[in-house]
């Protein structure tokens, strides 16, 4: 089980069981159509004692723990991605 007091929630996350655990503001600034694509999230199963399925923040770090050296440059890539992504599925 996933320790529930020491994990962020993504700013996107849906859950309404533990609302102070999501972030504000997603620290790349990412908005909700362009956080798709932020390797900085990563699902969690069996999330607190309801089990829940979320989505935690990882920022400073991508999901895979390696360390994001320059967060303007990396979040304006995402948004970069994600302009080209619509251009084609427009």
């Amino acid at each position: 089980m996933t320790d529930t007091y020491t994990t962020s929630l993504c700013r996107y996350s849906k859950t309404t069981i533990y609302p102070e655990l999501v972030l504000g503001e997603c620290p790349l600034g990412l908005s909700s159509a362009e956080y798709r694509q932020c390797p900085c999230r990563k699902r969690l199963y069996g999330f607190g004692p309801s089990d829940l399925r979320v989505l935690s923040c990882c920022f400073p770090n991508t999901w895979r723990g390696d360390e994001i050296y320059n967060p303007p440059a990396f979040a304006e890539k995402i948004k970069d991605n994600h302009k080209q992504w619509r251009k084609e599925h427009d």
